[in-house]
């Protein structure tokens, strides 16, 4: 399932990435109008056995049927090997849906526990200096993690009580909040991952 999962949502999104007409926002909630029908099936067989190719018997599954979406949406969002635009949708359009329509907010916070040192590093103003500089990516590349990343953690924090937070991402990260504060506080001062590509790419116009 779950690599069906992955199958499906990076052909959906490489055919709506070039949709000006909104395409990328539709199969967001499209996907979100899975999640909410799966999670009522779950309730209607509650206590029976669910058919092989139905919704997944799996605990954390059936407290959060789009998880697979999700895991195949962060996936594609955080592989540097795909397109960048085709990240974004995924990332920033995609997993946040999916993150809001949640019915479980405990299963959202055990996603990003196992998450939330990615979440942080894809801020990183130091990584994406280092990478910049060896030409392992692009300007376009970092900017497109901070989209991704704050586009997420909107979504996180708006689904997620502080306490879920607490046992979830700030279990993995120590201080998380205060290091996403400080990713925040650093990219709106211009010394963030965002200001270090704006300043890679107007030095490579300049040369």
């Amino acid at each position: 399932e779950a690599a069906c999962a992955h199958s499906m949502l990076a052909a959906v999104v490489a055919v709506v990435v070039d949709d000006a007409d909104g395409g990328a926002n539709a199969v967001a909630a499209t996907l979100w109008r899975f999640e909410r029908d799966c999670n009522s099936a779950v309730r209607e067989n509650a206590g029976t056995e669910i058919p092989s190719g139905g919704v997944s018997t799996d605990d954390s599954s059936s407290k959060w049927p789009g998880k697979h979406l999700a895991t195949a949406a962060w996936c594609i969002a955080c592989d540097t090997n795909v397109d960048v635009d085709e990240r974004v949708v995924a990332g920033a359009h995609v997993l946040p849906f999916l993150i809001l329509g949640a019915p479980c907010e405990e299963a959202v916070g055990a996603f990003f526990g196992t998450r939330a040192a990615k979440l942080v590093e894809l801020l990183n103003p130091q990584t994406a200096d280092t990478e910049l500089r060896s030409g392992v990516t692009s300007p376009g590349s970092v900017v497109a993690n901070a989209h991704i990343a704050y586009a997420t953690l909107a979504a996180m924090y708006t689904r997620c009580s502080k306490e879920t937070v607490a046992n979830g991402p700030g279990l993995s990260v120590n201080s998380f909040n205060a290091a996403v504060s400080r990713r925040a506080i650093g990219d709106l001062d211009g010394a963030g991952a965002v200001g270090v590509a704006c300043k890679c790419a107007s030095e490579a116009t300049e040369a």
